[in-house]
């Protein structure tokens, strides 16, 4: 079986989006710690707590409040754009 150079070009722009969400949510998540005097540690992803806290839609108020918000709705709209256009690739390179 053959991986189609398109399902690979999909799966290295799905990759860079993540690092990209990463990079947006490491500046929220330092807003929130000056905001709140909370000590900012780099290991933050691996937080219960943080993770919990991602996963709210009260994210979308902090990343506006850091200055993000269009960044991080920018990165949710591509990579549903990027799954959806992989959906499809798979759909038709099966039936082709």
């Amino acid at each position: 079986m053959q991986i189609p150079f398109a399902a690979l070009v999909l799966l290295c722009a799905f990759a860079v989006l993540m690092v990209v969400k990463c990079v947006i949510d490491n500046r929220v998540v330092r807003n929130i710690c000056l905001r709140e005097r909370r000590p900012y540690s780099i290991s933050w992803p691996l937080s219960w707590y943080w993770q919990g806290r991602t996963c709210k839609l009260d994210w979308f108020a902090e990343a506006r409040e850091a200055g993000c918000l269009r960044q991080l709705l920018m990165v949710y709209a591509a990579g549903i754009l990027v799954v959806a256009a992989f959906i499809l690739l798979a759909t038709y390179s099966r039936n082709a």
